[in-house]
């Protein structure tokens, strides 16, 4: 199941004692760098581990030069959401070509934020929190109604008619 997963964070120099299953478990053996560079990953059965690799890969040695090949990307707005708060914190992203991100090596700015609770957001939140070294303090437990949301896949808000247009 994570045999991509594992064979992705090894091409990026990641070290990984998986004992030749590409299964869980497995080790990471973290040295405190990642190396980075050119990529090609198989997305296509879930945008989330783009959205992993970019939120993190601004510390990368050299960036990331990530294409995706396969099958169309499941969730495009998931991947574009991350790369919109990866440039409010000052990370530099080249989007410019379909299924292809550019992240230059650089810091990524602390920034105040209100993270909305989102199931589908939990792995890449995480795993940006385990590579910037950052705590984090959890006030409560938000709860917003589906109208409030900006959670992909939920209906937007409801549209209130003016008057004029209810006739």
């Amino acid at each position: 199941m994570y045999k991509r997963q594992i064979a992705t964070l090894r091409d990026l120099g990641v070290e990984i004692d998986d004992e030749g299953r590409g299964a869980l478990p497995f080790v990471v053996h973290g040295a405190g760098r990642v190396k980075g560079g050119a990529l090609e990953v198989d997305a296509s059965s879930s945008s989330q581990f783009v959205s992993a690799l970019l939120l993190v890969s601004a510390r990368f040695d050299e960036g990331l030069d990530l294409q995706h090949g396969g099958d169309p990307l499941p969730s495009t707005p998931h991947i574009n959401m991350t790369v919109n708060e990866l440039r409010k914190r000052g990370v530099l992203v080249d989007d410019s070509r379909p299924d292809h991100w550019i992240v230059a090596p650089g810091p990524i700015a602390p920034l105040d934020d209100q993270i909305e609770p989102s199931s589908e957001l939990v792995a890449p939140t995480v795993t940006t929190f385990l590579a910037t070294a950052i705590d984090v303090i959890v006030a409560q437990s938000p709860s917003l109604p589906a109208a409030q949301t900006t959670e992909i896949g939920l209906p937007s808000p409801p549209r209130t008619m003016p008057s004029s247009e209810a006739q």
